[in-house]
């Protein structure tokens, strides 16, 4: 018995709840069911609206990737914004307010541009070190 598969079954049907809920709340309309239900049975949802949600598949650099097709792979916390809350408007990004990239919460998302996602990064102190001060630079 593979308890990580059960594991994810378990996750998976109380997530098919969680989506329905999902539908209900945000009242948006959806062309594609199958998608969006093979979408959030890959996310943690918890119960409490105040924890991270995470994405509990495939990653690239630290976010999680969906596949809404074979071609058109995107970040799941674009995916799942726009399940709860509509388009993004060109220019702007979708932020984690949580700081964890692998967040789906639609509570710890919103809409910004790049230069207050950078102040952000700044202010919560999540951006790297560079030059002299990152441990792997030459300096005499």
């Amino acid at each position: 018995i593979n308890l990580q598969n059960i594991k994810r079954n378990e996750i998976y049907l109380k997530n098919i709840e969680q989506c329905e809920k999902i539908l209900e709340e945000n009242k948006i309309y959806i062309k594609d069911t199958e998608t969006f239900y093979r979408f959030w049975s890959k996310v943690n949802i918890k119960d409490n609206k105040e924890e991270c949600w995470n994405w509990i598949a495939s990653t690239n650099d630290g976010y999680g990737q969906f596949g809404l097709t074979r071609r058109n792979i995107l970040r799941t916390h674009r995916i799942a914004y726009m399940y709860t809350k509509g388009d993004i408007q060109d220019r702007l990004q979708v932020q984690h307010l949580c700081n964890n990239r692998l967040c789906c919460n639609p509570n710890h998302l919103e809409l910004g541009t790049q230069s207050k996602n950078i102040r952000y990064m700044i202010k919560c102190n999540r951006q790297g070190t560079y030059g002299k001060n990152n441990g792997h630079s030459i300096y005499i």
